[in-house]
């Protein structure tokens, strides 16, 4: 695959599918803008219908059970994977699984705090807020690659030098770096391959 494309075919693949992403975001965050309000009205319209015992929340308990399910078999198939990998003892295996859990359970507690303390008309705006972060970090990598493979020169150099504020290295630049692909000096990666554009 290395090989199409003037020896940036892997490039190219990782290229195509951080743009489909990022399209597919910005596209989720343009639909939740113009159809959140409605969304939100139903889901409260369900919610006092469950609570006065109109309807049974089936549709709900299985689409939490699924999502459950589908977390907890990527994490026996990430820790299975650790155990069978090389070189790890059971004691850091068995610390890793704990600290994990408790980790997640406290983030996910905090989440759903967090959440429900936001009126629902204004829920979707968050995550919709949260979600363009993402779509920010995706933004960031697919123009990184795109320097990376030869494909664009615009603002090949470093265009600032932000690391006397925050560096990449301390904690928050980690979380931003994550987060949203922050580096404190972004910088340039010139590649021999150049396609026509």
């Amino acid at each position: 695959m290395g090989a199409w494309g003037n020896g940036i075919g892997q490039d190219l693949v990782n290229v195509g599918i951080l743009f489909v992403a990022l399209l597919m975001l910005a596209w989720h965050c343009i639909w939740i803008s113009t159809h959140g309000h409605g969304i939100a009205r139903e889901a409260r319209k369900f919610g006092a219908a469950v609570r006065v015992g109109d309807r049974a929340p089936f549709a709900l308990m299985i689409a939490v059970a699924l999502a459950v399910l589908r977390e907890g078999a990527e994490t026996v198939m990430f820790v299975a994977g650790s155990a069978t990998g090389a070189g790890t003892s059971a004691q850091a295996l068995s610390l890793g699984v704990v600290l994990g859990l408790a980790a997640g359970s406290l983030l996910g507690t905090l989440i759903y705090v967090g959440l429900a303390r936001i009126r629902p008309e204004r829920l979707f705006a968050v995550t919709n807020m949260l979600i363009m972060l993402l779509a920010a970090s995706i933004a960031s990598q697919l123009a990184w690659l795109l320097l990376q493979a030869g494909l664009v020169d615009l603002w090949s150099e470093s265009v600032w030098d932000s690391s006397g504020l925050l560096t990449n290295d301390s904690p928050i630049g980690a979380v931003l770096h994550a987060v949203m692909g922050y580096d404190a000096p972004p910088r340039a990666c010139r590649s021999p391959f150049t396609l026509p554009l």
